[in-house]
């Protein structure tokens, strides 16, 4: 039966013409998930391909059952990060279709499962970090910034709402860092004010402790358990990229 057939038959009862397409998509989301990952290998040289790929994506998401969503994780942020971290210098679209993925995927996934996104959110975060490292060659390029702003209004997102932020604020102790990037800032506060510190790695240096706590073995062994655990993180990520890679 086609498409067109289905939906087409799913009109003639109470359905309409939106929520016949929804309920067509969401039980054929994986078939058409493993489609885009593999036309995305095969459009690995071709940005426009890999463009309309990730437009796919994300006009899928859109139909996607917030119910089914959690099941979907590896293959959707496998795909989204492939785009993000493409070598490809110009495919600033491509690097936004990708953002507005994973920020619209956590947002429905975040109305099944809150803690569902927690459980992820390193992996979530890290995946964006290509993102924020692009500006130093694309300072005036606009689809740049605006996915700059996409990624930043998804922290907030994460935090800033009462309900959400106070589920989610102990998960972001799992993070490792957050990239030095100026549009960081204002989040880079937000957290502080939540006792949750993510400035950089080299914050947990002995060299430099803060005035009001003076350098004694307890401070440097504190910060030194911090740097270690969030260096183990890493090394996991890398490990299972190296996996999948």
């Amino acid at each position: 039966m086609s498409v067109n057939t289905e939906v087409k038959g799913n009109t003639s009862g109470n359905l309409s013409g939106a929520d016949a397409a929804k309920k067509w998509v969401s039980r054929h989301f994986m078939y058409l998930l493993v489609n885009i990952v593999q036309s995305q290998k095969k459009w690995s040289n071709e940005t426009n391909d890999e463009e309309r790929g990730a437009g796919c994506l994300l006009g899928m998401l859109y139909f996607l059952n917030p119910s089914d969503s959690p099941q979907f994780i590896p293959q959707i942020t496998s795909s989204i990060f492939s785009a993000i971290s493409s070598n490809d210098n110009s495919a600033s679209r491509l690097r936004l279709l990708a953002v507005k993925s994973l920020s619209l995927f956590i947002r429905i996934l975040a109305e099944e499962n809150i803690h569902c996104v927690g459980a992820n959110l390193t992996v979530f975060t890290v995946s964006l970090y290509p993102i924020f490292r692009l500006t130093q060659n694309t300072e005036n390029d606009m689809t740049i910034k605006c996915a700059i702003s996409c990624a930043v209004s998804l922290f907030h997102y994460l935090v800033d709402n009462r309900e959400i932020g106070k589920k989610m604020i102990p998960y972001f102790h799992n993070v490792p860092f957050l990239p030095p990037h100026s549009a960081l800032d204002p989040f880079r506060k937000v957290l502080l004010s939540k006792n949750v510190d993510l400035d950089s790695l080299t914050q947990y240096s002995v060299k430099d402790p803060p005035v009001d706590r003076p350098h004694t073995l307890a401070y440097s062994g504190r910060y030194e358990e911090k740097l270690r655990g969030r260096l183990r993180i890493l090394c996991q990520l890398m490990s299972h990229e190296s996996v999948e890679g």
